[in-house]
């Protein structure tokens, strides 16, 4: 439907290509296994057993406890780094940025003074 519109209204005409190419194979995919689970629907699945090892989860485990977002549990605490990361990257990156077009500026405004 959305190929269809994109044709239609003449957006561009890569964009229904475009869209295909990175659509396609997820089509097919799922096409493929909706005919898997209509032919093997009374294949039964196995049960899994019991562990007898305690198993810790790195979504539920506990690394801060009574901190200051609460229980925070390994996943929990990697995204906030990774926020954190994210952060200073941007905040260098800007302060970099500023700093050279403070630099590109006093240049063209020396020269500007120079043609005068």
């Amino acid at each position: 439907m959305i190929l269809i519109c994109l044709v239609a209204t003449g957006v561009a005409k890569t964009a229904g290509s475009i869209f295909m190419v990175f659509s396609g194979p997820v089509l097919v995919l799922a096409f493929l296994s909706i005919a898997y689970l209509i032919i093997f629907r009374e294949a039964e699945l196995q049960e899994r057993k019991a562990s007898t090892k305690p198993t810790f989860f790195l979504w539920t485990f506990p690394v801060i406890v009574d901190g200051l977002f609460g229980d925070v549990s390994a996943t929990k605490l990697i995204g906030i780094f990774l926020f954190v990361v994210l952060a200073l990257g941007l905040h260098v990156t800007l302060v970099g940025l500023r700093s050279s077009i403070r630099r590109l500026m006093k240049e063209r405004l020396a020269g500007i003074g120079k043609m005068g």
